[in-house]
Parts: structure tokens; C-alpha cells; sequence
């Protein structure tokens, strides 16, 4: 076998490479009834939550997000969170449907570069995000409301693009300009994976 991790490798590989081995280690007991689905799901996103925020970042924030960040007086007034915009648990379903993701390492990886694409979000936008989505593990439910490329329009969300001239320059220094949510760029094979699960 052909190392995937070389001496030059960014940080983000060796998650990817451990999620990858992760999830083909456990491939067996997708949709076998014996087992808990959630666990399973779990792998992909826990990689990708541990890579960092910097690994495929758009700079996209909420007008919400911005304006706690910019006139928030209190630490919870200024409180924001970072969403993964494509839901690695869903792209998880779409790897473990199509087990041709867990042959093909160079295939895996742009899934999961594609994972994580964050987006920052007041606490409040990230709960009615997740609300669109129905999951219940011991009835073997699990449905999408609105499709992903919808959501953000759906709950309200209006989206600016952030530019800093350094990492960690003031927010109240940065250069904020609307966006379409249509910078979310959802790749086309999430979109079309999602087809059968709508509610």
C-alpha cells in the first residue's frame, strides 16, 4: 500500500487519512440493524472538527454573527460558532452509500476538504439549521427538510464576506461586503445525495 502521509503533508491529511481508516474499519455494520447508525457518523465529523477552522475557510459570516461580533458589549453578546456548512454527518451517509469513496483516498479527500467549509453563525441560526434536519437513530429515521443549498435562505440568513489584512486583526478593523448565499457553493453531489432523503 502506497503511504498516504508524507513528511510534507498538512496538518489536515492526517485527520482525513485517520477518518478514512476510521470509517473503512466500521463500513461492515452501515445499515446492518445490530448496530447504532450514529457512531458511525460520528467519525467523519469528530476529523474534521479536530483539523481546525482554517483549513477551508471562505471568510462568510451571518449579518447576525457580524453584528455580535462588532456591537456586542457582553462576551454573550459577542458570542458566535462556527458551522460546517455541508454537515460532515451527512456527507458521512453519502461515503458509507457509495463505498467507492472508501476505495479511492484521493476521492475521500476532496469530500472532506469539502467538509470543512465553515461558515460563522450566531448560536441561534446554528440551532434552526440543525432543525431542518429529522434524526432518530432507534426508529431508523432520518430526513432532510430543506436541502442544504436552501437552508441558510430558509432560516434568514443574509451572508457577508470578511476580509483582514492580518489573522488576528480587530473585527471592528475588517472589510465587510454582502453576498449571495449562493457563496456557499454546495457541491453538486450532496445536493443530489440529499434528493432521497427530503422529507
Amino acid at each position: 500500500m502506497v503511504d498516504r502521509i508524507t513528511p510534507d503533508s498538512p496538518r489536515w491529511h492526517h485527520y482525513c487519512d485517520n477518518a478514512f481508516d476510521a470509517i473503512n474499519a466500521v463500513k461492515h455494520k452501515w445499515k446492518n440493524p445490530l448496530y447504532l447508525q450514529r457512531p458511525i457518523l460520528r467519525l467523519l465529523y469528530c476529523d474534521v472538527s479536530n483539523c481546525g477552522y482554517c483549513v477551508n475557510n471562505p471568510h462568510l459570516i451571518s449579518e447576525n454573527a457580524m453584528n455580535n461580533l462588532l456591537y456586542g458589549r457582553t462576551k454573550k453578546e459577542k458570542k458566535v460558532v462556527r458551522d460546517h456548512a455541508y454537515s460532515p454527518q451527512f456527507a458521512s451517509r453519502i461515503v458509507l452509500d457509495n463505498q467507492d469513496y472508501l476505495n479511492d483516498w484521493e476521492l475521500f479527500k476532496s469530500v472532506f476538504y469539502d467538509c470543512c467549509f465553515i461558515t460563522i453563525l450566531t448560536q441561534d441560526e446554528n440551532d434552526a439549521l440543525a432543525e431542518l434536519t429529522i434524526s432518530d437513530d432507534d426508529k431508523n429515521i432520518f430526513k432532510v427538510k430543506v436541502p442544504t443549498y436552501k437552508k441558510y435562505d430558509h432560516v434568514g440568513i443574509k451572508l457577508f464576506k470578511y476580509k483582514a489584512k492580518w489573522d488576528q486583526q480587530p473585527w471592528k478593523d475588517r472589510e465587510f461586503t454582502p453576498v449571495p448565499n449562493t457563496s456557499l457553493n454546495v457541491p453538486s453531489y450532496l445536493t443530489e445525495h440529499e434528493k432521497q432523503y427530503l422529507a
